[in-house]
């Protein structure tokens, strides 16, 4: 009986092993198709990282481009900016210029009226309405009022050509 038993033993032995041998073909063949789906994905994974960074260089491309032109505007608008500063300060000094001239010429017009007043003899002063001194005067700045609507029509002129 003995020998029944160690017939059973080894027979059992036998068939553990043929199943471990077979369980371990089993892990190499499930092993040998995980690395051929990790190989085929590394290569997925390879193609989609090189897609991405020939993708990433045209947005970088593109991005420069737009940054270059960005600046180049912002120039532009700054040159643009100077020239309107420089003309409204231009223009600014032409009209303190021209209100300085406009208030020397009512004061000469006045000086004028005055001593056209002081001129007429005293009988005829007495007789003349002060009204039409009031309106000479009014027809002198009226007068004055009107060159310096001109010379500023012209100078708006000028601005608007020089921009």
């Amino acid at each position: 009986m003995n020998d029944t038993w160690a017939a059973v033993l080894a027979i059992s032995i036998a068939v553990q092993t043929v199943v471990q041998i077979g369980v371990l073909v089993g892990l190499l063949l499930a092993v040998r198709r995980m690395a051929t789906t990790v190989t085929a994905t590394q290569k997925k994974v390879e193609g989609l990282v090189t897609d991405m960074q020939s993708k990433v260089s045209l947005v970088v491309s593109d991005v420069r481009e737009v940054t270059g032109k960005v600046n180049s505007v912002v120039g532009n608008v700054r040159d643009g900016v100077l020239r309107v500063e420089d003309s409204i300060k231009t223009t600014g000094q032409r009209v303190a210029d021209a209100g300085h001239r406009v208030e020397q010429t009512i004061r000469t017009a006045s000086q004028r009226v005055s001593t056209a007043v002081d001129q007429v003899p005293r009988p005829i002063k007495q007789g003349v309405p002060a009204a039409l001194a009031v309106l000479t005067a009014y027809r002198t700045f009226r007068q004055v009022q009107h060159r310096m609507q001109q010379r500023q029509a012209r100078q708006a002129d000028d601005v608007y050509v020089a921009s």
